[in-house]
């Protein structure tokens, strides 16, 4: 907020800090809004709503649901914020719909904790597919798609795949290469057991799983050599096939038929990807292998968002200046996508940051004097060393 004061006419820190943490806008409202907007740009059949986490590095332990867990970002466990987020997209275009932060458990039962950081009351702990299973549902009510993305983290749950395909759902999974799967439809018997003198029922398989690794190995002479579109570096193609297989999750009484979507990078067979989807039997392979490359295009959303309106860059605690900031960066993107949108045809280059760059031209900004200067960089340095006092007052000594 500090470094937004210093360019903004009218401003200043303080009134930032009481917009982003205790002003009394509706929320929701403007989620609503937003999400309608996108879907006058974007909505319909043809649109894919992808699902993903991102984690921001935070220090301390006060920022509400920072904890030690696993960080994309530096790919290691470390000290970090993780939010669940939804996009729309389609063909090249793309909006965020949608984000919450996740609360590890280690925040739930500590009330002094979460009370410092406002988190409500009515808040529990939900794990990172119930935040998605729950944006989803609400996004079917507000936006037309035609399927959901997301990948191995998500895909590896058999039962939110079921819990989807329940819902009427279509989805396009990554999972990983260990999965199980069938290649024919397993019979699901009900056998009956002693256990500490009782009987129970418990629903067996008639035959063991196939890892889908294995699934593909065994049909490679089925791969073929499939354009899936052109890039901005020439035609993408992939090594590809899909198979009909079944998955169970063992607690239905049924498995059900899915396609199996292999594909490998043509230039680099290393580069493998494995999922399923729920789509129409008869669904062809290169609408499959569309649906599932789409999914590039949830990471371009978090770097632009990271790069050019702040994702990352919030001096936020409250749990609700997290989810503030974040439906700004929606309002951000949104303004981004629709002149993307506007002007494409005649700039088909126009990126975000080519925006970024013409805003901040065009855009009002403090005109400061060298005392102004002065003053900031003053009032920096006076921050500078509040932080490294607090820090040295919190850190424990050595002998």
């Amino acid at each position: 907020m500090s470094a937004m004061a210093e360019v903004i006419p009218d401003s200043d820190n303080q009134s930032l800090q009481h917009f982003i943490n205790n002003s009394p806008f509706d929320e929701e409202k403007l989620k609503r809004q937003i999400n309608e907007d996108i879907n006058n740009k974007l909505g319909g059949e043809e649109a894919g709503l992808l699902i993903d986490d991102s984690s921001t590095p935070k220090a301390g332990k006060s920022s509400a649901g920072v904890a030690r867990q696993y960080c994309g970002k530096l790919g290691k466990v470390e000290n970090c914020q993780s939010g669940v987020f939804a996009i729309l997209s389609k063909d090249n275009k793309y909006s965020m719909i949608d984000g919450q932060l996740y609360l590890p458990k280690e925040w739930i039962e500590d009330e002094e904790r979460r009370k410092k950081a406002g988190i409500p009351d009515d808040i529990k702990f939900k794990t990172k597919i119930e935040i998605a299973e729950e944006m989803i549902y609400t996004a079917k009510t507000r936006l037309k798609f035609g399927w959901v993305g997301f990948d191995g983290g998500y895909g590896k749950s058999r039962e939110f795949l079921y819990r989807l395909g329940d819902k009427g759902l279509i989805f396009m999974a990554d999972i990983p290469c260990k999965m199980g799967v069938y290649t024919e439809k397993p019979d699901i018997l009900e056998k009956e057991y002693t256990h500490d003198g009782k009987k129970v029922k418990k629903l067996v398989c008639s035959t063991k799983p196939t890892k889908v690794s294995e699934v593909i190995a065994d049909n490679a002479n089925d791969i073929s050599l499939v354009k899936i579109r052109e890039g901005t570096k020439g035609t993408i193609r992939a090594n590809a096939m899909s198979k009909r297989v079944w998955l169970w999750d063992e607690k239905a009484i049924n498995a059900r038929e899915m396609h199996l979507i292999y594909r490998e990078d043509h230039d680099d067979p290393s580069d493998k990807k494995y999922s399923l989807s729920n789509a129409p039997i008869d669904t062809p392979l290169i609408t499959l292998l569309k649906m599932q490359a789409q999914r590039y295009w949830v990471e371009r959303p978090f770097q632009e968002a990271k790069n050019t309106v702040g994702m990352d860059g919030y001096q936020c605690r409250l749990w609700t200046a997290w989810h503030r900031h974040m439906l700004l960066v929606m309002l951000a993107m949104l303004f981004m996508m629709e002149q993307k949108i506007e002007y494409g045809d005649s700039s088909s280059m126009l990126s975000c940051r080519d925006i970024m760059q013409v805003l901040s031209k065009v855009l009002p900004a403090k005109d400061k004097t060298v005392d102004d200067v002065i003053s900031i960089v003053s009032e920096r340095h006076s921050k500078r060393k509040k932080a490294m006092k607090n820090h040295s007052n919190t850190t424990p000594q050595g002998p």
